[in-house]
């Protein structure tokens, strides 16, 4: 059950991701594309058009703006496939080397990263708030400073789902993540922590902020440095994919009255932790093996990851069941 959890949460709008179990690959088997697929286009991936068959009805029926798809096999990509287009209104075709924007995606990474740090003996998933921001723990409303890392990545802490995140200051992301702690930190949290599921990306941006304290280091270089360089993600980035004004990536796109309106826009930055990373589909794909039996497991315990992909009622480490 708990990889039926991890395949439904990549059935994201844009993202149609299939996973399959391999019981010949090995941990080390780089991640290729299988010889058989068509249309070059560029990037070390070809497009394959049986792939493209299946998923256009799919963006047809549900009015997209363009959709991809990969099928892995183990740690290989044995198929896919683009269709449509990177923007409403261009003729900018969608391609299988673009970047995508993975929205809460990220926060299946950040709870991998938090995995390597628990490993590391920087911190344990019953650590709290209160012991890890030791400066600031005398202001901490009580029910806030019991708050666990575990509570905070399974969406059990009884933070808000949002803040005002734009109003966080003009510092950096790490600084920006320590004003929301301390706007936070006096008020008792909406339910009891580790009692109630409560969607919250403010939960998971203080979960990069643990790591940042206990590391010394800003989750956005903590998490290249530890997930995106060993597992050679290296179109994974933050923001906005693309250069400001072309279409050269994807855009995002609302549809606030019944038609696309593309903008090239992400959530604030100091949402990263829940929210912010793109990249590739195939980079996507390296990610995704390393939680499948026979992944690459840069260097995490397999009983890590299988706590990570097993939920506790329908969420498990940064997967929606």
């Amino acid at each position: 059950m708990k990889y039926l959890g991890l395949i439904a949460f990549s059935l994201w709008l844009f993202l149609l991701f299939g996973c399959k179990e391999s019981t010949s690959a090995t941990e080390d088997e780089p991640m290729t594309a299988d010889p058989a697929v068509s249309q070059p286009l560029g990037g070390g991936l070809t497009s394959s058009s049986e792939l493209e068959d299946l998923l256009k009805p799919v963006m047809d029926d549900h009015g997209l703006i363009g959709m991809m798809g990969a099928i892995l096999q183990g740690s290989t990509v044995k198929e896919i496939g683009a269709v449509g287009i990177r923007k409403f209104g261009s003729g900018e075709r969608l391609t299988v080397n673009d970047k995508f924007h993975l929205g809460s995606c990220t926060k299946a990474m950040t709870a991998t990263l938090a995995a390597i740090s628990v490993e590391k003996g920087e911190v344990a998933w019953d650590t709290n708030l209160g012991q890890v921001f030791k400066g600031l723990e005398s202001s901490m409303d009580s029910s806030f400073r019991a708050i666990t890392l575990k509570n905070l990545l399974t969406h059990l802490s009884g933070l808000p789902a949002n803040v005002d995140w734009w109003d966080l200051g003009s510092s950096a992301q790490t600084g920006q993540r320590r004003q929301l702690l301390k706007d936070l930190m006096g008020n008792t949290p909406l339910t009891e922590p580790g009692v109630s599921y409560l969607y919250s990306n403010v939960g998971y941006a203080l979960a990069g902020h643990m790591l940042e304290e206990v590391t010394g280091v800003g989750w956005e270089s903590l998490i290249q440095e530890r997930l995106f360089q060993p597992l050679g993600m290296a179109t994974a980035g933050f923001g906005p994919p693309g250069t400001t004004g072309k279409t050269d990536q994807p855009w995002g796109h609302s549809k606030p009255k019944k038609k696309w309106q593309p903008r090239q826009f992400d959530n604030a930055e100091a949402l990263g932790p829940a929210g912010r990373v793109h990249c590739t589909i195939a980079d996507w794909a390296k990610f995704i093996a390393i939680h499948l039996p026979n992944g690459k497991k840069i260097g995490l315990d397999r009983k890590t990851l299988d706590k990570l992909i097993t939920p506790n009622g329908t969420y498990a480490g940064g997967w929606i069941v």
